[in-house]
């Protein structure tokens, strides 16, 4: 689970950037509560928004949904209320709505039992916004020699 630092503290202007849309449209979606911004409201005229990894997630995924022609009233009510923050993939399907998905079984069985569905892949965004994953370094890695730019 990713916890809002300094690092990820996102103005509204970058987070409709990286959810690739604009930001009349994310300002829309905070007015309608599908998607407000979880750090800071900004209220106020000149107020500033400030957006949390997992809110830009659900950006991302309402737009990818609403772009593969689900309803995004539908959607959008249902996102506030979908866990984004250990998932690995949404689904918006016709039996089941908005789920959140973080095992393959569990996505398997969603398609056996579904007549349409859509997924919207969270690590790639994920990554993008949070970095890759930190690495440890052995004690057997310490004494490796570095490698040097050859002119």
């Amino acid at each position: 689970m990713v916890t809002p630092t300094e690092l990820h503290v996102i103005p509204a202007a970058e987070a409709a950037d990286l959810a690739l849309i604009t930001y009349r449209q994310l300002d829309h979606w905070a007015r309608q509560g599908w998607v407000e911004p979880s750090l800071q409201a900004g209220s106020g005229r000149g107020g500033r928004r400030l957006y949390s990894v997992d809110d830009v997630l659900r950006l991302a995924a309402l737009r990818h949904f609403a772009k593969a022609g689900w309803p995004v009233k539908d959607l959008g009510s249902q996102l506030p209320h979908t866990d984004v923050a250990g998932a690995t993939w949404l689904v918006a399907g016709t039996e089941s709505g908005l789920v959140s998905v973080d095992d393959v079984d569990e996505l398997h069985e969603l398609f056996t039992n579904e007549e349409r569905f859509t997924v919207y892949d969270l690590r790639p965004l994920r990554a993008r916004i949070t970095g890759p994953a930190e690495t440890t370094v052995s004690p057997a890695d310490t004494d490796a020699v570095p490698l040097r730019r050859l002119a």
